[in-house]
């Protein structure tokens, strides 16, 4: 989500969903191997579909915040293009990014604005991983983030932390598919003239 302009009468929301729920589900069904598909096929046709959920939710877990990153990768380009549109337009500002943990569709974000920025790749993975200092410090919110976690059957190791090695999978998936992170931004939409309003707006010297 954007939380746009700070003045209280101008104040405006923008929900850009970076991850849907039957976007996770299509992804994860793609990681399944032929044995699973045929699993969940008979699944289907015999109405077990709690049977279904569980397999899902299993191979989701195992794949954890590297595989999430690559599905926004393959999938949410269009969304990172109006994302970093509306923080390249001055009038916005001051622009508050945030989702339910604040760390890695929010992280995913902010990593893709300072790739945008030119900012180079050991500083972004450094950024990335603030988030670790942060649960650290505030235990309480620490624990409701496992508790959710718990709740939607994931277990809470795999999810609450932000090692490097999971935003430097998401610029290698980047090199994969796109062949530079660059590339992706291109790719995506991301105009150099956007490029250049965000270095105008957001750097002290651009």
């Amino acid at each position: 989500r954007l939380f746009r302009n700070g003045k209280a009468s101008g104040r405006r929301w923008m929900n850009v969903p970076l991850l849907s729920r039957l976007g996770v589900a299509i992804g994860v069904l793609a990681a399944t191997t032929w044995r699973e598909r045929w699993a969940i096929a008979v699944w289907v046709v015999t109405l077990r579909f709690r049977a279904v959920m569980n397999l899902l939710r299993r191979k989701l877990d195992d794949g954890g915040l590297p595989m999430v990153n690559r599905f926004m990768v393959a999938r949410c380009q269009p969304q990172v293009r109006q994302i970093l549109e509306v923080i390249a337009d001055e009038k916005s500002h001051p622009v508050a990014i945030f989702c339910t943990a604040g760390k890695d569709r929010t992280g995913f974000i902010v990593a893709m604005l300072l790739a945008a920025l030119g900012t180079e790749q050991s500083k972004i993975v450094a950024d990335y991983t603030k988030s670790e200092e942060m649960y650290r410090k505030d235990p309480e919110q620490k624990m409701k983030q496992v508790k959710l976690l718990e709740k939607a059957g994931l277990t809470p190791d795999r999810w609450i932390g932000n090692p490097p090695a999971v935003i430097e999978a998401v610029f290698e998936a980047m090199r994969r598919r796109h062949g530079s992170v660059a590339e992706f931004l291109r790719s995506a939409g991301v105009s150099q003239d956007t490029q250049a309003r965000l270095r105008k707006t957001l750097l002290i010297n651009p």
